[in-house]
């Protein structure tokens, strides 16, 4: 008996501890689910349990005041979605967009090394025909042809 009347003044004093801290009126609820919080840890590694669970009332009733400030969530019925308009691709766009992304670089994949160098090093480090020609050691004429050549071979690819 005595345990269970020390537990009451205890749980007593903790309620009016965070009645004057948070100046709540729903202290009780605030100081039963800090000891919801207490019991889903291990209590063995809090050396306060009566600051940690002041503690978590305040953190709760600070939150609670947030949520209050921002209004209530409202959700929007299924009617009201289908009438906004999705702005982003559809599945089928991303699907297609997917196939042709892999497409192109299979493509690049199959190219002799020396265009594929060639190519890359124009569409990827952004080089010019000059640099790329002074970088592999062949004429400007020459990188024009392998990137028209990879050109032509790419749309091919994407347009069959």
């Amino acid at each position: 008996m005595s345990e269970w009347v020390r537990s009451q003044s205890s749980w007593s004093l903790l309620l009016l501890r965070i009645q004057r801290r948070t100046g709540r009126s729903d202290a009780d609820d605030l100081l039963q689910s800090a000891f919801l919080k207490l019991l889903e840890l291990k209590p063995g590694n809090i050396r306060n349990v009566e600051a940690y669970l002041v503690r978590a009332a305040q953190n709760a009733a600070c939150d609670s005041v947030r949520r209050e400030r921002n209004g209530p969530i409202s959700f929007v019925d299924d009617e009201h979605m289908q009438s906004v308009p999705c702005t982003g691709p559809t599945p089928v766009e991303t699907a297609m967009s997917r196939q042709r992304l892999d497409t192109l670089a299979r493509s690049i994949q199959d190219l002799d090394e020396r265009t594929k160098e060639i190519f890359l090093l124009h569409r990827i480090e952004g080089l010019s025909y000059p640099q790329i020609a002074e970088r592999v050691g062949c004429t400007v004429s020459n990188v024009e042809k392998h990137i028209s050549k990879t050109l032509v071979l790419l749309a091919k690819r994407l347009l069959d």
